[in-house]
């Protein structure tokens, strides 16, 4: 018997989901300062979607003061990378 080459990701099934993250996401680029993504560009504008774009994101923010991207880090941190591709996809 042949058995499944793939790890399947251990993500809460209580996770974030993409219309409320991405709907934080239009907030935060609304802001004048995050035109162009702010902090967090790395991740939602050039689409660095692994655990440590989004960690190093999420650092990033922290020491730059950026309270909403740091909280779209850490919910992003939280879903899986299909999840994390929708919410950066343009409509």
């Amino acid at each position: 018997m042949n058995r499944a080459r793939f790890r399947i990701p251990d993500r809460s099934p209580d996770r974030p989901k993409v219309p409320a993250v991405r709907a934080l996401v239009e907030n935060y680029y609304a802001k004048p300062e995050n035109g162009a993504g702010g902090c967090c560009h790395i991740v939602l504008d050039d689409c660095n979607l692994k655990d440590a774009d989004v960690r190093w994101t999420l650092e990033n923010c922290e020491k730059s003061g950026d309270g909403d991207g740091a909280e779209i880090m850490r919910l992003m941190l939280q879903m899986t990378s299909s999840q994390r591709r929708r919410v950066v996809r343009r409509s």
